[in-house]
């Protein structure tokens, strides 16, 4: 029995001090042979069962103070782990949200941006700043897409104060145009609300069509679309030359006698077999025929749109005497 006993003191011992590396010395008492030999022989078997336990007790406080100490410093490594990583992230997204101020907008977002450029640095010609009546084309015209498949378009109508432009549509997001329409020029030829509808419908199509887009549209503009120029100048004279093509089409050289034929034969081809749409758009036709071949301050219409009178031509019906 005393020899079990004090071998299981000197195994615990050491077991304390390899997990302390040599500290909490200061919980383990060292016992003198002598002591030990007193201390067993003449307590009798309660006071050996009295120093195992001491010795237990201690050897528990000694591997206690052990974990304690590599729980802690698990936990530090772990929390210094995760500040590196919160760091690290932060780093990379204030590099992610400066190089994003470099980005030039990709195909799907470039237009609606640029038509609105356009349309602010030409503000003092276009003077859509302006009180006007409400004619309530919005519902009316919404319908009319709907009809013919176009649902869930987005559009926005821009009256403007003057004729230096007639009507158009400016290529916007995927899902939208912008129209633009003169209100001296809707009035002069007195059109009804269906009327100014189907011309706007018209100038829909040809953006649909892609054939202002395709007019504006430069080679050095499509490398650039949806690129990066962090560390180099900024492309401007390819946004300015855009801007000119912008002027020379609406204002200038508007559409080719193809590209005109070309839409009113697929305005044909929608409208023919719907009656009163069919006859409504004819006698758009004929007023804008009657209004360039009599009013000399429009007589530029048919240079933008050429022309009216051909546009009833190829639908099959007759101009001129009868």
């Amino acid at each position: 029995m005393r020899t079990l006993t004090a071998t299981l003191f000197l195994l615990l011992s050491t077991i304390a001090m390899a997990q302390n590396g040599g500290s909490g010395m200061e919980n383990v008492q060292i016992i003198s042979k002598e002591a030990k030999e007193e201390s067993l022989s003449g307590a009798g078997s309660g006071s050996g069962q009295g120093l195992e336990g001491q010795l237990v007790k201690e050897s528990e406080l000694v591997d206690f103070n052990s974990v304690k100490e590599i729980l802690k410093k698990d936990q530090l490594e772990k929390e210094a782990a995760k500040i590196d990583e919160v760091v690290k992230t932060e780093k990379k997204q204030k590099v992610d949200v400066k190089k994003n101020l470099y980005n030039i907008p990709g195909e799907d977002e470039f237009w609606g941006f640029f038509s609105e450029y356009w349309l602010v640095k030409n503000a003092p010609a276009l003077k859509w700043e302006y009180q006007h009546p409400e004619y309530g084309l919005e519902e009316t015209f919404e319908q009319l897409l709907e009809k013919f498949g176009h649902f869930e378009k987005r559009f926005k109508i821009l009256l403007l104060n003057t004729t230096a432009l007639y009507h158009t549509s400016l290529p916007s997001d995927p899902s939208g145009v912008i129209l633009l329409l003169s209100d001296p020029f809707i009035k002069h030829l007195d059109l009804s609300k269906l009327e100014i509808c189907l011309l706007m419908f018209q100038d829909f199509l040809r953006e649909r069509m892609g054939q202002f887009k395709r007019k504006v549209t430069t080679n050095e503009l499509k490398q650039e679309l949806g690129k990066n120029f962090e560390g180099r100048t900024l492309p401007v004279k390819i946004f300015d030359q855009v801007l000119k093509n912008y002027d020379q089409v609406i204002f200038d050289k508007g559409f080719t006698f193809q590209e005109q034929f070309e839409l009113t034969r697929d305005m044909g081809n929608l409208l023919r077999s719907e009656t009163t749409l069919w006859t409504t758009y004819i006698n758009l036709l004929k007023k804008l025929d009657g209004l360039v071949k009599t009013e000399n301050k429009f007589k530029d219409y048919s240079k933008i749109y050429p022309s009216p009178e051909l546009q009833l031509n190829w639908l099959g019906i007759k101009t001129g005497p009868q």
